[in-house]
């Protein structure tokens, strides 16, 4: 699948409030849903990271929690030679818009030691019963479950009360602004990470998240920078010094340096 393409540096990166940030009106977007600005970069954030994917031996794949649609719907990513994703928080991996079915062979095999039917059911009456301020509940490939509260206080409020009522089950919640996260405990995007360097094995790897969910393959870096606004801490990771979408075109900015020390 992924033999022809032959790349000196990987760049593997989370998106959200790492490279595009939401709520940043003057900057470019780079993102709509139903003609609704989503995200977006700095102007030289979209023109260093255009100058990145144009590299022939630098290959840039997204590490998301997102699904395939949401991540297809990034402008600036159609313009990837090389469309390689990793969505649905390693769970998934496509290839020009393509399911890497040996992967998703072994991820539908290992959740079906889990019980998501049953565990979605807790969810839902834990939702009902004590009321809670739930827009919507979604699920990414019945992997894992996505609650979307109101605000960033109803999810923190929430998230105690599930943790009380899925005590004991097999699954972890991430908290992140008004989302919470219901994932099976196997589930990580390190697994997706690890799956795809050993396909590419290249001489350099860089890598950047924000988050918890981003912790394990930020660690599977060469090279491992993160945004001054983030909530994990990895010895000897680059931090930026600007916060919020200026530190996106910091990590940008980085990662064309080392391209450019490495020739490529």
């Amino acid at each position: 699948m992924y033999n022809a393409i032959k790349v000196m540096i990987l760049f593997i990166s989370d998106i959200d409030k790492t490279l595009l940030y939401s709520n940043c009106p003057g900057n470019v977007c780079v993102e709509y849903s139903e003609d609704r600005p989503v995200t977006h970069m700095t102007a030289t954030a979209v023109a260093t990271f255009n100058q990145i994917i144009s590299s022939g031996r630098l290959l840039f794949i997204p590490c998301t929690l997102r699904s395939y649609e949401q991540t297809s719907r990034i402008g600036v990513f159609n313009k990837i030679k090389e469309r390689i994703f990793i969505c649905d928080n390693g769970f998934s991996v496509y290839e020009d818009g393509q399911l890497d079915k040996s992967w998703d062979d072994e991820m539908q095999e290992r959740l079906k030691h889990y019980p998501n039917a049953p565990t979605l059911t807790k969810i839902r009456d834990c939702v009902e019963s004590n009321h809670l301020n739930v827009c919507k509940i979604k699920s990414n490939r019945d992997a894992f479950y996505t609650l979307i509260f109101t605000c960033a206080d109803e999810a923190s409020y929430g998230m105690q009360l599930l943790s009380a009522c899925m005590n004991n089950d097999p699954y972890r919640l991430e908290l992140q602004g008004r989302k919470l996260y219901v994932i099976p405990d196997f589930l990580d995007k390190s697994l997706a990470v690890e799956y795809i360097i050993n396909k590419f094995t290249p001489e350099c790897i860089i890598t950047s998240g924000d988050s918890s969910v981003d912790q394990k393959f930020v660690c599977l870096g060469d090279v491992k920078i993160i945004p001054s606004h983030s909530t994990i801490n990895i010895d000897g990771a680059l931090i930026t010094k600007s916060a919020g979408i200026n530190a996106g075109e910091e990590i940008l900015a980085t990662v064309s340096e080392i391209g450019e020390r490495e020739g490529v």
